[in-house]
């Protein structure tokens, strides 16, 4: 069979063959997965821990010499009632009310 003269035909493809990935193509692209998620998980981290607030999640305070737990939550909240406070730092940092404090010791704030 004979083409006119002057059409040209048409180049003929290959159809697409399947993304083939080596061992170490798989290798990188699971480290890079990993280096995102772990970016991702971070920068969630940062930005709560920059919520806007008095005392936020992660905010702490060193005892002094010579305090208590009711001196630090006066001084931590003193617009608050400090029993309410009290009980706050006592469940926030695991302590037993019969628990005493060292100078130096550090404890997480409550809201």
């Amino acid at each position: 069979m004979r083409r006119p003269v002057g059409v040209a035909e048409a180049p003929r493809r290959e159809p697409a063959r399947a993304l083939h990935l080596t061992r170490r193509g798989r290798i990188v692209v699971l480290l890079v997965l990993v280096a995102v998620a772990g970016l991702v998980f971070s920068l969630g981290r940062v930005s709560a821990g920059a919520a806007p607030g008095g005392s936020r999640p992660g905010a702490s305070t060193t005892v002094r010499p010579g305090e208590s737990l009711w001196s630090v939550a006066q001084r931590i909240a003193p617009q608050s009632d400090p029993r309410d406070v009290v009980g706050a730092l006592l469940e926030l940092n695991h302590l037993s009310e019969d628990a005493g404090l060292r100078p130096g010791q550090v404890l997480l704030l409550p809201r």
